[in-house]
């Protein structure tokens, strides 16, 4: 195949959205998401993750995705992850998971040939775990790193983060984790999503290109910040076109929060 566009690193299991009577549960996990988004501009994205034998694994067939990184632990329990949004801002959610198998996702679990990849997306995890990722792949491949975090990340493990956020290319990161994390020094781009608002692109600190998000009916936000990030990434592999790439995936993030989960984006 082709040289891969882009590597997601990152957690597939279930998510139980917790804010009506009874919860919602649904495929989901940052890996899931992120690298189900760049499958919709890409046929040369690959994942990294670890699953029980409770995940449908054709699920992650039938988006083309390269799954040599998948690791399928007979018996184990995929991730669970429980949300409850505050309802006066959406931005803002408890958050709680079991990790799983996933708590033992290694470096060893990258594929060599993944190493050709343009990037590689460090999704949502420890931050720990986001570090001992990154050393290897600095270690193995040129490609640029990307990454992402969440606000109870920040509060539990503030340090642990900044250093992460501080080793890569390029952050993902929203309003609430920005203003959590502040300034960081050394970083050179960043893609700030601001949910209803859009996203912007900001390079040594100076915002270069806004873009607005389209009006849309807000059900479920879970994952939205993963697919700007699956999609402004397998672009940018292809066109280095970050307008066009912001664009497209702020507007496919804002479909995305119409239903709960993201599989309705591929129907």
């Amino acid at each position: 195949m082709d040289k891969f566009d882009i590597i997601v690193i990152g957690h597939v299991g279930f998510e139980n959205i917790l804010n009506g009577p009874k919860p919602v549960t649904y495929c989901g996990g940052a890996g899931y998401y992120t690298s189900l988004a760049a499958s919709l501009f890409s046929k040369n994205v690959g994942l990294v993750s670890r699953i029980g034998s409770d995940f449908d694994i054709s699920k992650l067939k039938k988006l083309g995705i390269n799954l040599q990184g998948v690791k399928l632990i007979e018996g184990g329990l995929s991730p669970q992850f429980r949300l409850r949004y505050n309802p006066l801002n959406y931005e803002q959610r408890d958050f709680e998971c079991d990790w799983n198998v996933a708590a033992d996702i290694t470096p060893l679990d990258i594929p060599r040939e993944y190493f050709s990849a343009k990037y590689f997306h460090i999704a949502t995890a420890p931050p720990k775990q986001q570090l001992e990722w990154i050393k290897y792949i600095r270690k193995h491949s040129d490609a640029k790193i990307s990454i992402d975090t969440l606000e109870q990340f920040i509060e539990w493990w503030k340090e642990d983060v900044i250093d992460a956020l501080s080793a890569v290319d390029m952050v993902f990161i929203n309003r609430r984790e920005s203003e959590l994390i502040g300034k960081l020094k050394s970083h050179k781009t960043m893609v700030i999503k601001k949910g209803p608002d859009g996203a912007d692109y900001s390079v040594n600190g100076k915002i270069i290109y806004s873009t607005p998000a389209p009006k849309s009916v807000m059900k479920d936000p879970t994952g939205s910040g993963d697919i700007v990030a699956g999609v402004f990434l397998a672009l940018m592999a292809q066109t280095n076109d970050y307008e066009k790439s912001l664009k497209e995936a702020v507007k496919t993030a804002s479909k995305s929060i119409q239903d709960y989960g993201v599989d309705f984006l591929i129907k």
